[in-house]
């Protein structure tokens, strides 16, 4: 009968509050004690499992009953629409309108492959409609993709000297020289301040043409911000024999803006 007797002298030694007088249970104590380090050493081997490849938040919680609930959040990163999307040139089918694209940095140029304008006009009836359809690509593409466009519009002139038979916003003496976007902010055009140049201000009023034709088409995914007239600038640098029509046309510039 000794051995019980050690063991509780034992015990006393350990915990001198079994001594005293108290409502709670030792082993109740006891257990709780061991169950709280057993359970925080649980919750630190979870945590390290789930640290590899993840980032997590672990949420424990510890109440009287000692019950540990460990509730792993895990956070898995989602790609961007700009890492996710392809080129545009790659997704929209220029070609099918008579279009070229071209790609310049981060940067689009959209040139075509033949005469925009009809001979002393800057009534966009033939290039209207492939605006259309570009502007209708560039949308479906941002409602795709999430990715819009900033335009800078570049209109051009061949040699002879123009009559603005079709054209009266830019006889002189006071050419149109500004074109207002559909975010309602003014642009003037780059180099339409030369009256003496009537090809200037011939380049100047197709440029606002094209812009208002892309961006009516484009419903927001072009907005124009930019607008310049570059007159007979390229036709005087094109081989002798090159046909004057060529030059009677617009050139594009996308620049991508992503969605907010």
């Amino acid at each position: 009968m000794q051995r019980p007797q050690k063991v509780i002298d034992d015990a006393a030694r350990l915990e001198p509050e079994m001594l005293q007088s108290s409502p709670r249970s030792t082993n109740a104590r006891l257990k709780n004690s061991v169950n709280i380090v057993t359970a925080a050493s649980v919750v630190n081997q979870v945590a390290v499992s789930l640290k590899v490849n993840l980032g997590f938040s672990n949420v424990n919680t510890f109440n009287p009953t000692n019950y540990n609930n460990v509730i792993p959040v895990i956070n898995l990163s989602v790609p961007s629409a700009a890492n996710a999307s392809p080129a545009l040139c790659t997704a929209v089918d220029f070609g099918a309108d008579g279009a070229a694209c071209t790609r310049d940095g981060d940067a689009y140029v959209i040139s075509f492959d033949r005469p925009s304008f009809q001979s002393d006009s800057c009534i966009a009836a033939d290039l209207e409609p492939v605006l259309s359809q570009i502007g209708k690509r560039i949308a479906d593409y941002r409602a795709r993709y999430g990715i819009g466009y900033d335009a800078t519009i570049q209109g051009f002139a061949s040699l002879p000297t123009p009559k603005f038979a079709k054209c009266p916003e830019a006889r002189p003496p006071k050419p149109a020289c500004d074109y207002v976007n559909q975010l309602r902010r003014q642009i003037v055009v780059k180099g339409c301040d030369l009256p003496a140049d009537q090809n200037v201000a011939l380049s100047a009023a197709r440029a606002v043409r094209a812009a208002a034709a892309l961006e009516r088409a484009g419903n927001g995914a072009v907005v124009v911000g930019d607008l310049a007239a570059k007159g007979t600038e390229t036709a005087r640098l094109r081989r002798a024999g090159a046909t004057p029509a060529s030059d009677q046309t617009v050139v594009i510039r996308l620049t991508p803006t992503p969605a907010p």
